[in-house]
């Protein structure tokens, strides 16, 4: 992991929706997701100077479809109440 001096984590809530986007600073480093009071939840190291890209996030149930058109790698797995999420991040899109 390359983290530049000027560094800071930053949280993200994600929604539980097949794919939404989170605008995040290029370069970002996802530390994990978990579950925080509820809330499905993404932890990032990021440079707060760098330049903002879109990028997508997914999040299937287990048992559910995966359709893996735009998957670039496995994020984490959550459990929240008795249902498990298994989150997955996109290529990005330069802002």
């Amino acid at each position: 992991m390359q983290i530049e001096p000027m560094s800071i984590i930053y949280k993200y809530q994600l929604e539980i929706v097949d794919r939404q986007e989170k605008a995040m600073p290029v370069g970002a480093e996802i530390l994990g997701v978990q579950n925080q009071r509820g809330t499905l939840t993404l932890w990032a190291w990021v440079n707060p100077k760098a330049k903002v890209e879109i990028v997508p996030f997914y999040v299937f149930g287990t048992g559910h479809p995966i359709d893996q058109t735009g998957i670039e790698e496995y994020v984490g797995t959550v459990q929240i109440d008795d249902l498990v999420w298994h989150v997955f991040k996109g290529r990005a899109a330069k802002s």
